[in-house]
């Protein structure tokens, strides 16, 4: 199987452009997706490699193709762990917090020149109206 049609998640890209590190030497583990964008992508990819690779036949959800003995059963993934591969998960980690924590500190001065300004109007407007 070809890991890139695994990687893309559905995608149609080529490993290049959204699995840029699966075919880096230097790349050594897998780090749990938590992009919820590339979410659905991925839940595509399980769900149509689980139609293809366990097609059912009749009642007892059996692989075809497969042991006639001892047949697979087709198990539904209901809550798959999703993964990328990545040179440093540790990195990659680091990188989504100091974005996390740039993110917040531009959203509480935001959000602190905005309550200024609207509070200040709204004492401008009381004054402008009469009210001591």
């Amino acid at each position: 199987m070809n890991p890139c049609g695994f990687c893309s998640g559905g995608r149609h890209l080529p490993c290049t452009s959204f699995c840029s590190q699966v075919s880096d030497r230097r790349a050594r583990a897998g780090m749990r997706m938590i992009r919820e964008d590339h979410r659905p992508f991925y839940l595509l990819a399980v769900q149509e490699w689980t139609a293809r690779m366990c097609p059912t036949t009749g009642e007892d959800n059996a692989a075809s193709g497969h042991a006639k003995a001892a047949p697979l059963v087709c198990l539904p993934a209901r809550h798959p762990l999703l993964f990328t591969w990545v040179e440093d998960p540790v990195g990659e980690v680091t990188k989504y917090y100091e974005q996390a924590i740039w993110h917040f500190k531009l959203d509480a001065i935001l959000f602190f020149a905005a309550n200024t300004f609207f509070a200040f109007g709204a004492l401008w407007a009381l004054q402008y109206m009469g009210f001591k």
